[in-house]
């Protein structure tokens, strides 16, 4: 879940959580785990230039180093960011998929 800022000159806004989740927050170029919000509405600091991303219990996402173009995605250097049971990078198997907006998959 994303919620950004969107008042002018706001440092926060009021967030509802439908279920207990997890702040994970991108600032001055690097990435922190943040804290678990209960389920129910909460006023979370959302200073500018941060961007928080909220995910649920045994979900877990990648998050790959920063790029200027799609040409110099590094697809193997991928942290991995779960919230419930820890997950460890090794353990993780997964398949990139590229859509060239073409091609149908076939899975």
């Amino acid at each position: 879940m994303i919620a950004p800022v969107f008042e002018q000159n706001a440092s926060g806004r009021v967030i509802y959580f439908p279920e207990r989740m997890k702040e994970i927050r991108f600032e001055n170029e690097e990435v922190v785990e943040g804290q678990v919000y209960e389920k129910g509405y909460h006023y979370v600091d959302i200073p500018l230039g941060v961007t928080n991303i909220f995910i649920r219990p045994g979900k877990t996402i990648p998050i790959g180093a920063k790029a200027n173009s799609i040409e110099e995605v590094d697809s193997k250097n991928v942290a991995w960011y779960s919230f419930g049971d820890e997950i460890a990078t090794a353990n993780i198997n997964y398949e990139l998929y590229d859509d060239d907006g073409i091609t149908i998959p076939k899975f």
